[in-house]
């Protein structure tokens, strides 16, 4: 029986700290402390996730709305993009499942992320542990969003998954409660012992 693992990307695969960010992104300027890490889950943000706006459109709601200048806007954004970096432990982990599926196991590797366009661009071309994954769901690309249902059933449909074959790693509660209630199965990432322990009572169940 195959058994499909659908990865998440931020805090799964790569890290993103809102914190950091923003302390980078506005440090010595005028702006530093206006910014809470809630920035990044504000409808704006959430609607540039889902490809209804654009990184120059963001870019420009955050003139607009903040008073930065263009410079520093599109600097922000940049930040926000190269702080995205591997997390210990999770690009290995990704290694280990291709290898054991080279080896004969019947395993199969997906990637869902809530993510817009040009950040994902640049993550692609700046990193190779996509080529692990059969297909890769953006959200910006299908317009629907985690922990939306619809999104799931995308992915379960694209690629003919069946739910309970399949297991969603994810940083975010909500998003794995309502993939369980999809039928998938599902791991809210800790840390990675925590992930590799309970993936490998998936795996050989």
């Amino acid at each position: 029986m195959q058994k499909n693992i659908i990865f998440d990307v931020g805090n799964v695969l790569l890290t993103w700290n809102p914190d950091q960010i923003i302390q980078e992104a506005f440090k010595n300027t005028e702006h530093a402390g206006k910014f809470t890490p809630n920035m990044f889950r504000l409808a704006d943000w959430l609607a540039f996730d889902q490809g209804l706006v654009t990184e120059r459109q963001v870019s420009e709601k955050l003139q607009a709305q903040w008073g930065l200048t263009p410079e520093l806007a599109d600097h922000a954004l940049y930040t926000a993009k190269k702080s995205l970096t591997p997390k210990e432990g999770s690009i290995e982990l990704l290694e280990e499942l291709d290898q054991r599926k080279k080896s004969g196991e019947k395993i199969e590797l997906f990637c869902l992320t809530n993510m817009s366009e040009e950040f994902f661009e640049f993550l692609y071309k700046k990193y190779n542990f996509w080529k692990f994954f059969k297909h890769i769901t953006v959200s910006a690309r299908v317009k629907l969003l985690k922990p939306d249902p619809r999104i799931y059933h995308f992915v379960l449909n694209h690629n003919g998954l069946l739910a309970g074959q399949t297991i969603l790693i994810d940083d975010m509660k909500e998003n794995i409660e309502s993939a369980v209630r999809t039928g998938l199965h599902g791991i809210e990432f800790i840390n990675i012992q925590d992930c590799r322990e309970k993936l490998e009572l998936f795996l050989f169940k």
